[in-house]
């Protein structure tokens, strides 16, 4: 069937590059969210994998939605910004629901757990393993029959004492530890008035409420529109383009939030904005709560602190392969991408270089040095450094290339666009169009009313 054709394409890179080494190197995978479950499945046939998963008994990660506002960031009615039809791994089709493109957190959970149990990969998984640390051997391993002349990677856990192995991958995600801004007067304000979005759930929480939120990327716009139905006005603050797509009544876009102040002896509680993107002037609103839609701090607490920053991870191949530490590993630091095949590619970048069909270039340190110094030199955040947007298109086409597998089809790129250009005109109700894959470099699409 036609929905079947995206699949039966991107399956064939499954099968392309499929190679099985004399001697199985030992791989521990942190996590068992998208990214983990994507490298374990890829590995399990040529390498020794480990999964950790820090939760008791569940694979899945972030998608896993807990009514605790410590759960994680998953909220009650979020659907997904991206068609399922794009979404899938290349060798596991997405046919449930049949007819929603954009699916709730439930729907991708259970995706999730039946690629799990269709590729065999519970039983590499050891749930209830938090990570503790991970390092590299005081001392190079010569009695390794993998990796003579190399350094092992020792991995504790808080159920197990140290473990080696030959690599490691961490695929931990980015989505446990909020960026908080450092917003003047929000000292003072009283801790139940100020939230992050990883802590919202419901839009009723806020009812009759004048709430205002910081940051209008996909969870501000989407918290945003859905706190409208509950709250008595919404203020979506924000330094960006203003937003082209109608809007509800009482959902306002207004310009930067500059501070807060909270009047304790009237209880009344107000932010100031500028009230143009020249910052000349500035507003004074009154608020019930502000929330923070800002995002996420990178964070490994269980690596050295040299290794990684708050806002990035430096010095890597491909954004996946360390240049100096020989078997570490990321997988899943890209933000604004199609997440999931994604993650196919670079774990199929890791089989490669794992099974010594691939080498890491002599230049790759100051290759990776350069290129951040260049992006930083020109006002590029070190928060967005590994932004891709548009660019992952040419990135996940030089994955494939690297590790020989097929490139993804074209119409993932056509069909991610149009979703783009539809959610910026018409942000309320672009994802009741379904979305049907006709061709390698053709779609459909009917609006569901």
């Amino acid at each position: 069937q036609l929905s079947c054709l995206l699949h039966s394409l991107m399956a064939q890179s499954v099968s392309g590059c499929q190679a099985v080494a004399k001697a199985k190197k030992s791989v521990a995978v942190v996590g068992a969210g998208a990214a983990g479950l994507a490298v374990a499945a890829t590995l399990r046939r040529s390498c020794l994998v480990t999964v950790f998963e820090r939760s008791s008994d569940f694979v899945g990660g972030v998608w896993n939605y807990s009514s605790d506002r410590n759960g994680g960031p998953m909220y009650c009615r979020l659907r997904t910004n991206l068609p399922k039809e794009i979404m899938a791994y290349p060798d596991w089709e997405w046919r449930r629901p049949a007819g929603v493109s954009f699916v709730d957190h439930d729907s991708v959970l259970e995706y999730l757990r039946s690629y799990c149990y269709d590729q065999g990969l519970y039983k590499h998984i050891l749930f209830g393993h938090e990570v503790l640390s991970v390092s590299q051997s005081a001392s190079i391993d010569d009695t390794s029959p993998t990796d003579t002349g190399s350094r092992s990677w020792i991995v504790q856990t808080s159920r197990s004492g140290p473990r080696t192995f030959d690599a490691v991958v961490l695929a931990n995600g980015h989505y446990a530890k909020p960026m908080l801004p450092r917003l003047p007067g929000i000292e003072n304000v009283p801790s139940g008035l100020v939230s992050h979005s990883c802590t919202y759930r419901r839009a009723e929480d806020f009812k009759d409420k004048v709430v205002a939120l910081l940051g209008a990327a996909s969870s501000g716009q989407d918290i945003a529109l859905e706190l409208t139905s509950s709250a008595e006005h919404v203020y979506l603050c924000h330094r960006g383009p203003r937003l082209q797509s109608a809007l509800p009544k009482n959902l306002t876009e207004l310009y930067a939030m500059d501070s807060v102040n909270f009047d304790a002896n009237n209880n009344q509680f107000h932010i100031f904005v500028s009230t143009d993107d020249s910052s000349s002037a500035i507003g004074k609103v009154q608020v019930d709560h502000v929330m923070f839609c800002t995002g996420y701090d990178y964070n490994f607490p269980f690596l050295a602190s040299e290794l990684t920053r708050p806002s990035h991870v430096p010095n890597l191949y491909m954004q996946v392969a360390h240049c100096t530490l020989q078997g570490l590993f990321f997988v899943g630091l890209c933000t604004h991408v199609v997440p999931f095949p994604q993650f196919h590619l670079q774990s199929k970048l890791i089989e490669a270089i794992l099974l010594g069909q691939l080498k890491l270039p002599d230049d790759a340190e100051s290759t990776s040095l350069r290129d951040e110094a260049e992006k930083l030199a020109s006002g590029v955040p070190a928060r967005h450094l590994h932004l891709l947007g548009d660019d992952q298109w040419d990135y996940n086409d030089q994955l494939a290339d690297l590790a020989g597998c097929q490139r993804l089809p074209v119409v993932m790129r056509l069909i991610y666009d149009d979703v783009r250009l539809e959610r910026k005109l018409r942000l309320v109700d672009f994802r009741q169009w379904d979305y049907s894959i006709t061709g390698p470099d053709s779609f459909e699409k009917r609006f569901v009313s």
